[in-house]
């Protein structure tokens, strides 16, 4: 019983050490931004050359896979050791911050469109790659805690990844073209 309380604890601080750097990232930017320290995040000219683009859809499929997989792989074969918790406070402070400064810079550049870009651009995947780092997170506290019980979800995540990569190589550029489409035009 105490381990489940255990568990659901250091969730609970994962979840408001991400909200932490995700409200810090936009706060940054939001200083950053009225100190006229920035440059053009994208250009038009960036987004056209984007919509314009071939996308080789198996090479990206590949690639997201090799990227994200080894993510993945990697959290799981750390999270068997002591640094395990502690890397995963590390990145899940670098990924909040960065989609924090990401989301707030191209809402700043572009007002509502930018939102709209950011969404168009990384939602649809990390719908799949939240809840994989969630799992291997969960396992990763089995681990420690239980000693060794996280397999089945640390399978799970490698099929949420192989999802989500697929989603990335091939919805996200569909849905990013689109949406540039009525951004530019």
């Amino acid at each position: 019983m105490t381990s489940v309380l255990q568990r659901k604890n250091k969730m609970a601080e994962q979840f408001f050490l991400f909200l932490f750097f995700f409200i810090l990232g936009i706060a940054g930017t939001v200083f950053a931004w009225k100190l006229h320290w920035y440059e053009e995040l994208l250009s038009v000219d960036d987004l056209a050359a984007t919509m314009e683009m071939q996308w080789n859809y198996r090479t990206l499929l590949v690639q997201c896979l090799l990227k994200r997989g080894g993510t993945i792989l990697f959290y799981v074969l750390i999270s068997h050791t002591i640094l395990g918790i502690p890397i995963f406070r590390v990145m899940t402070a670098w990924y909040s911050l960065s989609i924090g400064i990401l989301m707030e810079a191209l809402a700043l550049q572009y007002g509502v469109w930018g939102i709209g870009v950011f969404t168009a651009g990384i939602l649809p995947h990390y719908l799949f790659y939240i809840p994989a780092y969630l799992l291997v997170y969960r396992g990763c506290l089995r681990t420690r805690i239980e000693g060794g019980k996280g397999v089945l979800l640390f399978l799970t995540a490698f099929g949420v990844v192989i999802i989500g990569s697929i989603t990335e190589s091939y919805v996200n550029p569909f849905l990013l073209k689109n949406f540039l489409k009525l951004f530019i035009t």
